[in-house]
């Protein structure tokens, strides 16, 4: 239910490092708060990703093309990769996830303001995935620029 997309994409370096992170503040007694439930969450997913980075195994980009809603699908690029579901960004549900793929099945987007408008991502979401370079080659809206 939780992931760290970024540790994710970083390869097991990244997972480890935030693993050893986490794990010191849990160690850690002079910590009032210690670790969140939600990090807590984050640490169990990060361990199944680290075991599986360790067997060779990577995590590609988001897709707008491919990514499903809730499931993790076979990179068609590169055997060894998966490709994560649209619910690992933070405040990113099912439905939001859901309301991605059924317009991209409608018509490929033309522009963030055309994937915003068709979708129920907000502006924090469009953010966080062009940070990530999800929305690569997309143009900021659908006025097309003459000059």
């Amino acid at each position: 239910n939780a992931y760290d997309i970024d540790a994710m994409l970083g390869g097991h370096h990244a997972i480890l490092a935030k693993l050893n992170m986490i794990t010191q503040r849990l160690n850690d007694n002079t910590q009032k708060n210690g670790v969140s439930n939600k990090e807590r969450e984050v640490f169990t997913t990060l361990e199944v990703a680290l075991e599986m980075c360790l067997r060779g195994y990577r995590f590609s980009n988001l897709s707008l093309v491919h990514s499903q809603a809730t499931l993790f699908i076979k990179d068609p690029n590169d055997a060894l990769a998966l490709i994560p579901p649209f619910i690992v960004l933070e405040g990113l549900g099912e439905n939001v996830g859901r309301s991605i793929v059924d317009a991209r099945n409608q018509l490929s987007f033309l522009s963030k303001e055309d994937l915003q408008n068709r979708t129920q991502l907000n502006y924090n979401h469009i953010k966080r995935l062009d940070e990530l370079n999800v929305l690569q080659g997309l143009q900021e809206s659908n006025q097309a620029s003459l000059f």
